[in-house]
């Protein structure tokens, strides 16, 4: 245990640890990122802060589940980071979403 390390961060605001995950994942001004059409405009600071190209991708508004068709019809190899909300502690269909993105190797930024 002694040789253990941990690099753990608290923030006291959310949008904070956003920006600086982009910050880590090395995104940047023009970087495409792919966000939930549902979402609040204190968490999407962050990517309008460093510059980022916002493309939405829809939710069900019953569920708040991605629309997978939606979602795959916006990935790209031009994709930098899907940012993906589990709405209310609901999880979203990883297995699912996961083959989809390793296939444009885009990284995940989860908002839970």
């Amino acid at each position: 245990m002694a040789n253990m390390v941990y690099n753990d961060h608290y923030y006291y605001y959310g949008r904070n640890d956003i920006y600086s995950a982009l910050k880590i994942l090395k995104v940047g001004r023009g970087d495409i990122v792919l966000s939930p059409s549902w979402d609040c405009g204190e968490v999407l600071e962050p990517f309008n802060e460093i510059g980022c190209k916002i493309i939405y991708y829809r939710t069900d508004p019953i569920t708040l589940s991605i629309d997978l068709h939606d979602l795959e019809s916006k990935l790209s190899n031009n994709s930098k980071v899907l940012h993906i909300i589990n709405h209310f502690g609901f999880p979203q269909p990883w297995e699912e979403i996961l083959p989809k993105v390793k296939r444009y190797g885009i990284k995940i930024l989860e908002d839970n």
